[in-house]
């Protein structure tokens, strides 16, 4: 994986249309032809075939082998770009928790115990679009909405990724680019979050319903996500 620091600048140039904040992200890029790649691909494969062949959002049609692997491959990309971004500027805190299927929750463990849960969406106007316009903002995903109970922590972050790489191309392009964007704590889900209907057009095997989200706009960028986990007692690389 390649990663680039990138500082998305939302009022450059001027737009009365986009908000006013500078949003600090991280582009990663995967070559087909990389280990990485290779790797990954290979576990969701794998788990493709152990995932139920239901549509997300069309039960009573099935899924070919490529939409699963397609579900799989990307959820383990955004997973694993979050992953190796965390242990890359905190030595090596966040371990894989057992991934079963894209649909459910893809969740990342700090040694501390706090549980982070990625959620991934396609963007089609470009990255800049989806965090910076006031009106079709982007959403960091959070939890079902009828899930949440008082006084109860269902996942301490959830953090977000954008694809730049179509969702239909995923497995066809030499090389898959996509952004790890905006990230919410429990307590920003509980306090910004609206509740909103969400099926699974567009975002990685969603099962359609009724979720909190925050949008991008609102959200912690790279650097307000750094300074959290500093916090809570983590020590950035020197």
């Amino acid at each position: 994986m390649i990663f680039q620091k990138k500082l998305i600048k939302c009022q450059d140039p001027e737009n009365q249309l986009n908000i006013l904040r500078d949003f600090g992200a991280i582009k990663i890029t995967v070559k087909k032809d990389s280990e990485s790649y290779k790797d990954i691909f290979k576990k969701a494969k794998s788990l493709s075939l152990e995932v139920s062949s239901a549509s997300a959002n069309e039960s009573a049609l099935s899924r070919n082998e490529k939409r699963l692997i397609t579900d799989s491959f990307g959820g383990l990309l955004a997973e694993k770009g979050w992953l190796e971004y965390i242990n890359s500027r905190f030595d090596d805190i966040a371990t894989e928790t057992q991934f079963q299927s894209a649909s459910n929750q893809i969740d990342i463990k700090l040694t501390n115990g706090e549980l982070i849960e990625v959620r991934s969406s396609f963007i089609r106007n470009g990255v800049k679009f989806g965090i910076c316009n006031k009106l079709y903002n982007f959403k960091n995903i959070g939890p079902y909405s009828n899930s949440i109970k008082i006084g109860e922590i269902q996942k301490d972050l959830y953090c977000g990724v954008l694809f730049e790489t179509s969702k239909g191309n995923l497995l066809d392009d030499d090389e898959v680019i996509f952004w790890l964007v905006g990230s919410s704590t429990w307590d920003m889900m509980i306090n910004l979050g609206i509740d909103t209907e969400l099926n699974a057009d567009d975002v990685i095997a969603l099962s359609p319903g009724k979720y909190k989200v925050v949008y991008y706009k609102d959200s912690m960028d790279l650097m307000q996500f750094n300074e959290y986990l500093v916090s809570k007692g983590y020590s950035i690389k020197k």
